[in-house]
């Protein structure tokens, strides 16, 4: 019989309690602003205490390429306080966090057209904290328009 730590199994019944995840468009002209929206949901039928980090809350995105090289995090070099904010959601309720990545890289200049991918963290009380699967983001080149929802 495997004995988990406890830290393990809080954070996979966390995992089991809640659907987090992020919503960018599936494409954006190269140059323009990506907007960026994380969303965490209790997904139980009874209230469930959080723990994140950070006053605000604080989250994360990464943009990566195809081949899983990271363009742009949000918090790059920033310092996230220690300090825990409690949380309590109830059934069918959602914390949304909201941003946009400047389609820029790193180093200021404009991410190129292609394919990539955006991620999203919360920092919570345990070492992983809780992120999301990747979305499908396009950078199309210029002149290229982005396909209207629904047609």
């Amino acid at each position: 019989m495997t004995i988990l730590p406890a830290l393990v199994l809080y954070s996979l019944l966390l995992q089991d309690s809640v659907a987090f995840r992020v919503e960018v468009p599936p494409a954006v002209p190269a140059g323009r602003p990506v907007p960026i929206v994380l969303r965490l949901t209790n997904k139980t039928e009874r209230p469930l205490t959080l723990a994140l980090r950070g006053r605000p809350i604080a989250f994360d995105v990464t943009v990566a390429r195809e081949d899983g090289s990271v363009r742009w995090r949000r918090l790059e070099g920033a310092v996230v306080p220690a300090i825990l904010a409690v949380r309590t959601l109830e059934p069918a309720e959602s914390l949304v966090f909201e941003t946009a990545w400047s389609g820029r890289l790193g180093d200021g200049s404009p991410a190129p057209p292609g394919r990539y991918s955006v991620t999203g963290m919360l920092p919570t009380d345990t070492p992983e904290g809780l992120q999301t699967l990747p979305a499908a983001l396009r950078l199309l080149p210029p002149g290229e328009q982005a396909p209207i929802p629904g047609e």
